[in-house]
């Protein structure tokens, strides 16, 4: 049977005049390694956000305990379309109002790993002192397979 991880954001979440990296309590799910070979997992992401005035965000895919994970994550939408391993910086561009961006792409677990998360880790690109928002509904899906 297919294995399917999902975890959808349960309110607005808002960061102001920061830089720093927020692990979203929401956006995550936890993975459990195979007992052996490797588990492969397609993995989607529907990042929604939305921005008080004329700021850049940025946003990476992210692990905990994870040890020898690897994966390519694409990226749709806003900024542009781009690839990506994982824990790489994805900016997006400057905007004022709402914005959607699509990841997707494979992730890799050996079983040498030990159970842990996926996250998506998001902050202000520049610091400002206005709120970026990642919106109630912001979404990830995670589904083995092989």
């Amino acid at each position: 049977a297919a294995i399917r991880k999902s975890a959808y954001k349960t309110a607005d979440e808002t960061v102001n005049n920061t830089t720093v990296y927020v692990d979203d309590a929401d956006m995550r799910v936890t993975i459990v390694p195979p007992s052996s070979g490797i588990a492969v997992y397609s993995f989607e992401a529907l990042i929604l956000f939305e921005n008080a005035s004329n700021t850049s965000i940025k946003y990476k895919v992210t692990t905990t305990n994870l040890a020898g994970i690897t994966g390519e994550i694409a990226a749709q939408g806003s900024p542009t379309n781009v690839t990506i391993n994982l824990n790489t910086d994805i900016a997006v561009g400057s905007f004022t109002n709402k914005r959607l961006t699509r990841l997707y792409g494979l992730i890799t677990v050996p079983n040498t790993a030990t159970t842990g998360d996926v996250i998506i880790s998001w902050g202000q690109n520049v610091a400002v002192a206005a709120d970026s928002t990642m919106l109630l509904s912001s979404s990830i899906i995670m589904e083995k397979v092989n």
